[in-house]
């Protein structure tokens, strides 16, 4: 029906334009240079119409012509764009495989065309540090910089990833200085506050570390048992130290720690090794007797066994005077009869001994037992009580 009321439309507008044509042809005269041009006003306004719609056709062919090349460079774009997520996925799950030389290389090559160049660049030198490549590590935070100031983030990915470069490739004075940096920005930073104990750990800072410790914990970047175990070296290096100064300085220090530290059984171990050294011997008899006495610890029991106090019937009298609130307690028996052995006691150290067999049969005790026979001359004796050490 459209096409029929279309052609209809047509063939009447033809007809009167052909009665148009038929009444008066008009007449167009164009002059130029001396020439003259004579035609109808009809075939003028035709030559027009076709004019103009070939400059019209023209320009659009221009126009296409000219904006092909805005779009391939955006269909190159999308392209590599495309090509880019895909080394992207390609080099976290060859990162995520172990495989970080590939990793490095993926995340690197597609950082150009990638919507997220920065974050290629750190994920590749990510790599690079776990591969050991730290300069070109170093090399790809410098371009993920870039693309930083470019973009106009303030995240600290960089500065955090630049401090545990360092930290790897053992740079343990820039890791510090990177850290403190960060750290003005964002104090609670928990990453940032690890490294730069781990900073100075490596640098052997030790008045760092322990002005740092309480922060630590006060921003729950540390756990308790954390804290306690970093405290405790930093404890430990103290003793190093003072036990350079002299007994005095040792003594100081000692007394200055807080109860906690005291009772803790290494920090004893190391207190009492370093006043060995200095043959500080009553010192450190009184020293584990007091932490022994408190809980029971094989080392430091070890430790004062060892203790060689010249006519000195002390270290036998704790031991038991310990006893006599716990007169089953087979360690201490054992303890007693192997100090009383060691002083020549034997008449005493064989009493302890065989009542601590008689409460449990030990291979400590029957060794013990054993060099007493055999230091006898009961070699019957000590061969039975070395074969029972043996099946105990």
């Amino acid at each position: 029906m459209i096409l029929f009321l279309a052609i209809f439309l047509i063939v009447v507008a033809a007809y009167f334009l052909a009665k148009l044509i038929s009444i008066d042809t008009g007449y167009v005269l164009i002059s130029y240079a001396g020439h003259a041009f004579e035609l109808s006003f009809w075939w003028g306004l035709f030559l027009t119409i076709i004019t103009f719609v070939t400059l019209y056709i023209l320009f659009r062919l221009i126009a296409a012509v000219l904006s092909t090349g805005n779009v391939l460079g955006r269909w190159s774009k999308r392209r590599k764009r495309k090509s880019s997520s895909v080394n992207l996925s390609q080099g976290l799950l060859s990162f995520f495989d172990g495989d970080f030389k590939t990793a490095a290389k993926s995340l690197s090559n597609s950082a150009k065309s990638s919507y997220t160049p920065e974050l290629n660049y750190l994920a590749a030198a990510k790599a690079c540090v776990m591969n050991e490549d730290f300069d070109a590590a170093n090399s790809l935070l410098e371009r993920a910089k870039e693309c930083q100031e470019e973009s106009g983030s303030k995240h600290t990915a960089i500065e955090l990833s630049r401090a545990e470069l360092n930290l790897e490739d053992g740079n343990y004075q820039a890791c510090a200085d990177e850290c403190l940096s960060m750290l003005k920005k964002k104090p609670k930073h928990e990453l940032a506050n690890r490294y730069l104990l781990d900073a100075y750990l490596g640098l052997g800072d030790w008045p760092a570390v322990e002005s740092l410790l309480p922060t630590l914990k006060k921003r729950k970047v540390l756990s308790n048992d954390e804290f306690d175990f970093y405290k405790e070296q930093t404890v430990v290096n103290q003793i190093s130290i003072a036990h350079e100064s002299g007994l005095s300085g040792l003594q100081t220090l000692w007394k200055g720690l807080s109860s906690d530290l005291k009772a803790n059984p290494h920090l004893v171990k190391e207190y009492a090794s370093s006043l060995l050294e200095l043959s500080a011997l009553s010192e450190a008899e009184s020293v584990l007797a007091s932490a022994l006495k408190k809980e029971w610890d094989a080392d430091l029991a070890s430790m004062y066994i060892d203790i060689d106090l010249p006519g000195s019937p002390q270290q036998l009298k704790t031991v038991v005077s310990w006893l006599s609130s716990d007169d089953r307690n087979v360690k201490l028996l054992n303890m007693a009869g192997e100090i009383a052995l060691k002083s020549g006691q034997t008449d005493v150290a064989k009493m302890h001994l065989e009542k601590s067999l008689m409460l449990e049969q030990t291979m400590k005790a029957n060794v013990l037992l054993a060099r007493l026979h055999d230091g006898a001359g009961n070699t019957d004796d000590a061969l039975g009580y070395y074969r029972r050490a043996f099946e105990s």
